[in-house]
């Protein structure tokens, strides 16, 4: 993904816009490619371990704790995930069908990242 901004929100904003109770919070935004239509992706930093407990399966919490993203290649985000040493779940990297590869993470809060090539 390409960065393209970070912004933070106060604590006063994010409290009136009912975000938080009176805590501050920093955004760093991503895209896949950096166009005008391109879908953004947020990601909030709040400066504090979360209370969740960690899942190792989809199941074992609600909310939104599943993330897929679609790429070109999967070549350049396994070189990524190998020099970061990021565990790969399951048997992945591995094929959906003839044409389209997948690979399963998790982020540090315990999410599922799917990417899945057309490779």
């Amino acid at each position: 993904m390409v960065y393209v901004r970070e912004f933070v929100v106060d604590a006063e904003k994010a409290t009136r816009m009912g975000l938080s109770k009176n805590e501050k919070f920093d955004i760093k935004v991503l895209k896949l490619e950096n166009s005008e239509n391109s879908t953004e992706l947020k990601l909030m930093s709040f400066h504090k371990k979360t209370n969740l407990s960690k899942q190792k399966f989809l199941p074992d919490g609600n909310g939104i704790r599943y993330l897929s993203i679609f790429v070109k290649s999967l070549e350049p985000i396994l070189e990524r995930i190998e020099k970061n040493n990021i565990k790969k779940l399951g048997q992945t990297p591995t094929m959906l069908d003839e044409k389209r590869k997948f690979v399963l993470i998790q982020d540090p809060d315990g999410n599922f990242i799917e990417f899945i090539s057309s490779e």
